[in-house]
């Protein structure tokens, strides 16, 4: 039986600069925030059986949405608020970067140990170039970037508390040993599809012959760029099959994500026919659903 269950998945890419340089910070994060709350309030409304009163906690993480509040230009408070006042339902939300693109891990970690009793877990990853910093356009750490949110409702359906890790890749070579510590723990999961980071293939190619007895997804760093905590949640919306009727196939992930610090999380996760599965490229409307692509009036809103 798997750990966790994806319940609903949504990535929506982002334009870099967010808005034009002649717009104001708090222009800026208000139209930020006015993203990530209705992202997640559209895929609430979308799964089915998942009330809100359900899902006690709401996390926004990411790896380079803090410098605006580090620096004073805006309140993280006013910000977590004005995103839960778009969801529009009771759900605290706090903010969190300490993990950079692990951080989403550290999150479920830190709810599963704070409720206990929780089944749902509600994570954004949030990751906006909002100051237009060339530094994270392009590093020749993962070359280009990506930048977009995902929404992510987990469902915990096992009490196997070896279905989420966290850790720290230590030693000189911080690559290979996350790749190790990802073929220590697939050895658990020895049908589940490995979903790595996506970095150019010269660090992919290290990876991947770590783990070349085991099925990982495909490196989709030249479309996308390095996503940072996205990385291995749009991996699974871009290549998770789907069926004749264009629901998805069951299918078994171990997602992985890697800090530049260090610092590592994966997930063993599931997906069903029921998960709602949304990708918003922000090219067109066209955004693909658990039944197949659809045209979403309100996907760019």
């Amino acid at each position: 039986m798997n750990s966790f269950l994806i319940k609903g998945l949504f990535y929506q890419k982002l334009n870099s600069p967010l808005l034009s340089s002649n717009s104001s910070i708090s222009d800026t994060m208000a139209h930020f925030s006015g993203k990530v709350g209705g992202q997640a309030r559209q895929l609430l409304d979308l799964v089915p059986d998942v009330s809100p009163e359900s899902i006690s906690g709401h996390y926004l993480c990411s790896t380079i949405v803090n410098t605006c509040f580090t620096v004073g230009d805006i309140k993280v408070s006013n910000f977590n608020n004005s995103v839960a006042e778009i969801i529009s339902h009771p759900i605290p939300v706090a903010f969190i970067n300490a993990y950079e693109c692990a951080s989403w891990g550290y999150a479920i970690r830190y709810h599963l140990q704070k409720h206990p009793d929780t089944r749902f877990v509600l994570i954004s990853v949030i990751d906006a170039n909002v100051y237009n910093f060339e530094f994270w356009i392009y590093n020749e750490n993962w070359e280009h970037s990506g930048f977009g949110i995902t929404t992510l409702l987990i469902e915990k359906v096992s009490e196997n508390k070896d279905g989420l890790i966290t850790g720290f890749a230590s030693g000189h070579n911080t690559m290979m040993a996350f790749a190790i510590a990802i073929r220590k723990a697939a050895v658990n999961y020895p049908g589940n599809t490995i979903t790595l980071p996506l970095f150019p293939q010269r660090i992919r190619q290290m990876l991947e012959s770590v783990l070349n007895k085991y099925n990982v997804l495909p490196n989709d760093h030249k479309q996308w760029g390095h996503c940072f905590g996205s990385d291995p949640w749009l991996s699974i919306l871009n290549n998770t099959p789907l069926d004749s009727s264009g629901k998805p196939l069951e299918s078994s992930y171990l997602a992985c994500s890697l800090a530049l610090n260090g610092y590592y999380s994966m997930l063993e996760a599931a997906v069903n026919p029921d998960t709602i599965l949304m990708l918003d490229r922000n090219l067109s409307n066209q955004v693909r659903f658990g039944s197949g692509y659809a045209n979403n009036p309100n996907a760019n809103k």
